[in-house]
């Protein structure tokens, strides 16, 4: 598994000020333009950066809730 690094809508190199936590991850894009695109179909989006191997970090609020 790989961290992200890329952003999976555009496939843009990631601007974390861009993110997005769903499912208790935190997913990352290039934009702000990206999340909307990102939550209109979030399944297909994780799905395809499962495929790459992509390991997507756990969102602050998981991390608190696991303490």
């Amino acid at each position: 598994m790989k961290s992200q690094t890329r952003c999976p809508i555009t496939g843009d190199s990631i601007d974390k000020k861009y993110c997005v936590d769903y499912n208790d991850r935190r997913i990352y894009f290039c934009c702000p333009e990206c999340p909307p695109k990102f939550l209109q179909d979030p399944e297909k989006y994780i799905k395809q950066m499962n495929a790459e191997g992509v390991e997507l970090e756990r969102a602050p609020a998981a991390k608190e809730s696991e303490l």
